[in-house]
């Protein structure tokens, strides 16, 4: 998965569609439905969105996409209110009553809270044998792991344990998507667990 942005033309609806929104909301123990997401082509439009109402239905999801590692989505958590929880690619940042703040003061700390996790963090992955990605690191045959760093670095290895012993040196940040993301722990298999310390 590539960190760079994806043109400004294409739609936060299709950068982040139904799948992955609720892949994330399930991450930090929320759910989601289709019929209750609406989708924002800037952080000030949504931002303007959710401060437009005292009263909105519980389960409402506003999303804002600029590509797959930098979005905002915010959740309407309680009945007929305005208490948002505002979820980014490290997970919850706050549960925030929206119309309570000035546009531009929450624009500012969503879009600081977005920009702050791009400073340091990883993504763990497996290749799977004979996938491209496994292929250009030289391991077609048995797959490989590889740590995708956001400066856009990728470098394999052969085993977890060396994998993790990389990340643990660099002591950067796990992204949403990584493997060693707590959120994440549920999928891992019993000896990936056991290497993984999430």
């Amino acid at each position: 998965m590539s960190t760079q942005n994806i043109p400004s033309q294409v739609l936060s609806s299709e950068v982040l569609d139904f799948g992955k929104v609720r892949l994330v909301m399930e991450a930090v123990g929320e759910n989601a439905y289709p019929e209750k997401i609406g989708y924002y082509e800037s952080v000030g439009e949504l931002v303007e969105k959710i401060r437009s109402s005292k009263h909105w239905d519980q389960g409402e999801i506003f999303v804002y996409a600029k590509s797959p590692d930098d979005y905002v989505i915010a959740k309407q958590v309680a009945p007929s209110s305005c208490e948002m929880m505002i979820v980014t690619k490290h997970g919850v940042w706050d549960v925030v009553t929206a119309y309570r703040f000035e546009q531009d003061e929450l624009v500012q700390a969503v879009q600081q809270q977005m920009n702050q996790a791009e400073k340091q963090f990883h993504r763990l992955a497996f290749a799977y044998p004979t996938s491209e990605a496994a292929e250009i690191f030289g391991h077609s045959l048995d797959g490989c792991y590889f740590i995708e760093y956001n400066d856009g670095i990728k470098i394999p290895f052969a085993k977890l344990t060396e994998a993790m012993g990389h990340i643990n040196e660099k002591g950067t940040t796990p992204h949403f998507w990584s493997l060693d993301n707590p959120a994440h722990r549920h999928r891992l298999s019993d000896q990936q667990r056991e290497v993984i310390n999430a």
